[in-house]
């Protein structure tokens, strides 16, 4: 294999991998994120974060 095949299927991996522990820990903490960010200055800030960091890094959304 090629090493830039190698490395794009090793980035796959990982991007996979994030996305599953990610769910996981929402899954397991969903009261406490709830609690946290829904309708609280808290949430507002995080939404503002996150739309910054997606103007920034374009590939990136938060509508999800």
């Amino acid at each position: 294999m090629k090493k830039e095949t190698i490395h794009s299927l090793q980035t796959f991996i990982l991007i996979v991998a994030l996305f599953i522990v990610a769910s996981y820990f929402v899954q397991e903490n969903i009261t406490l994120l709830e609690d946290l960010f829904v309708s609280s200055r808290a949430g507002m800030v995080a939404y503002v974060v996150l739309n910054v960091i997606e103007t920034v890094l374009a590939p990136l959304t938060v509508i999800p």
